[in-house]
């Protein structure tokens, strides 16, 4: 692959990434969460990162005072189905030291029986780890110090009870660390853990149905309309161009966009959120994904279904009893075949791989189709077309399908080298824009994406042939024929009577036929009609003649 289209390659993955990945220009307008007291209190790290006396034989989130149990717990953010806050809902977990919080709220949980409520005060600490210099001991040293602190104070009631008391957590853009206690127990009732909010966490600026409609239009509804549009003439290209679609039916789609839907929201919830919010229109492109699937598996009319047949020859016996040769087996293999843009004969199988390879110049051609003398066209039949294959071929079809494979640039010139660089280049920049934007993940995929562009290029495949001797089909009819007729005779010699009179009848056919082409011969050539009967080729004989003849 030249230079030139290494870097055109690079430059339209760049294009079009781009366009899907337009940021939303929503800032961080929510609201923090109403506290009773907000300090900058003076807290030590070690301090901080003192957690409360566990429990034995319990989970790690579980803390005792005077034989009451204290646990705090939390609703993930990759729950989506889950209803927060419903004691009902069973996809609550523990808080473990360390783990990460996701939504913005965590919850308190004890259980009174004998009081009828009880009131305390739930300090919550935010704070940064930072690091810095310090002279000690006429040496410099790293220390860690506490950064960006910030305390909360919550009053909660807890009632009679299986109790359960919300404490809503600030919202955190970047991971925090943050400590929980209850002021009066710090050392006992004492939580640690991390705290990130998911993307959808965040306000999103709307304050009026108005305002939600021109946001949705927008972000959704707009891109849907005009990419179905544009969709029609891309469906109905690629169709011209591969022949066929995919060809994997709805329940094939639908299974597979469900799953990789659920592992990439199983796996990378939050990166996958953290794109949706800075890039909405990508659930408008997926829509109108969807849509042009339907319309490559509906829309599919290019299509015959070939049969291949080979006979297999064997030794026989006639009814007469002499060496004969039979069909004794009859190979055949049906494939499915379209008609390509440059008038060729092709091959084609289901599959998303062979539909781009297809799409982009790739197909396995049928080699010498034009010269098929024992194609036939099959009516009413699940068949469209039958070809003979001849009896010595090794295979009935020597097929490898089209796909993709690797076009490394190379670079001769000074120029190319130029180009290289400046391609490489544009594909790092590229990446890091992505990465800086939407995360690691999604720059991985993006890198990826543009490297397929550069260096993957469509192959083609092979369909071959050996077809039949072009008087294989007639031979076939005429023993289809022969057999026809002879089947109402009683007796071998009865059926030889019967053959032996159909090739007389067939012979005496020829005859007639070949006498009606030399008469129409002569008559083109002399302009004038010819007795076919024979009479006029006798000159007739005059009165004088004949007088003469008798003398």
């Amino acid at each position: 692959m030249r230079t030139g289209t290494f870097i055109k390659a690079i430059l339209a993955a760049v294009v079009v990434t781009s366009l899907l990945a337009v940021p939303v220009a929503a800032q961080d307008t929510a609201e923090e969460p109403e506290a009773s007291n907000t300090t900058d209190g003076d807290y030590t790290l070690e301090e901080l990162r003192r957690g409360g006396t566990t429990a034995p034989n319990s989970p790690d989130s579980v803390r005792t005072l005077d034989g009451r149990m204290y646990w705090a717990i939390h609703w993930p953010a990759d729950k989506m189905l889950a209803n927060p806050g419903d004691p009902n809902d069973d996809d609550w977990t523990f808080l473990s030291s360390g783990e990460t919080v996701q939504r913005n709220s965590v919850y308190l949980r004890t259980i009174l029986l004998d009081e009828a409520a009880e009131d305390v005060t739930v300090k919550v600490a935010y704070y940064r780890e930072g690091t810095r210099q310090v002279e000690r001991a006429n040496s410099t040293v790293t220390e860690s110090y506490v950064d960006d602190l910030v305390v909360d104070s919550h009053d909660l009631t807890f009632q009679t009870g299986w109790a359960m008391q919300e404490i809503d957590l600030r919202r955190s853009d970047e991971p925090r660390k943050v400590t929980m206690w209850v002021e009066g127990h710090e050392d006992t009732l004492r939580w640690t853990f991390e705290h990130e909010s998911v993307a959808t966490s965040q306000t999103a600026g709307i304050n009026t149905k108005g305002d939600y409609l021109l946001q949705a239009s927008l972000d959704f509804v707009l891109p849907v309309v005009i990419g179905v549009f544009l969709l029609g003439g891309l469906v109905a290209w690629a169709l011209r161009r591969a022949g066929k679609g995919p060809g994997w039916g709805y329940l094939k789609w639908a299974f597979v966009l469900t799953i990789s839907s659920a592992l990439i929201l199983g796996t990378q919830f939050s990166d996958t959120t953290d794109l949706l919010v800075n890039a909405p229109r990508i659930l408008a492109v997926l829509v109108v994904a969807i849509v042009a699937i339907v319309m490559l598996e509906t829309y599919t009319t290019n299509v015959s279904h070939t049969a291949f047949f080979r006979p297999v020859l064997g030794a026989a016996t006639s009814p007469s009893g002499e060496d004969a040769v039979d069909i004794i087996d009859l190979e055949e293999r049906e494939e499915k075949t379209v008609q390509m843009p440059d008038g060729s004969t092709a091959v084609v199988r289901d599959g998303l791989i062979p539909f781009l390879s297809r799409i982009f110049g790739g197909a396995a051609r049928l080699e010498r189709s034009e010269e098929l003398k024992t194609k036939l066209e099959v009516t009413d039949s699940p068949i469209d077309e039958m070809i003979w294959v001849h009896p010595d071929a090794d295979e009935i079809l020597d097929y490898e399908p089209e796909g993709w494979t690797l076009s490394i640039p190379t670079a001769e010139t000074r120029s190319d080298w130029i180009g290289l660089a400046i391609g490489g280049a544009t594909i790092l920049a590229f990446t890091q824009l992505v990465s800086g934007a939407y995360g690691g993940g999604v720059g991985f995929l993006a890198f990826l994406f543009a490297m397929g562009v550069a260096v993957v290029r469509p192959r083609d495949g092979h369909a071959r042939v050996e077809p039949a001797p072009a008087h294989l089909r007639s031979a076939w009819a005429g023993m289809l024929y022969l057999n026809i007729e002879a089947e109402d005779a009683d007796t071998i010699e009865d059926a030889r009577d019967t053959i032996v009179s159909l090739q007389a009848r067939s012979e005496k056919d020829v005859q007639e036929a070949l006498q009606e082409q030399d008469s129409t011969l002569i008559e083109e050539m002399f302009s004038e009609d010819v007795d076919r009967s024979g009479e006029s080729l006798v000159e007739p004989i005059d009165d004088d003649q004949e007088d003469d003849r008798d003398e």
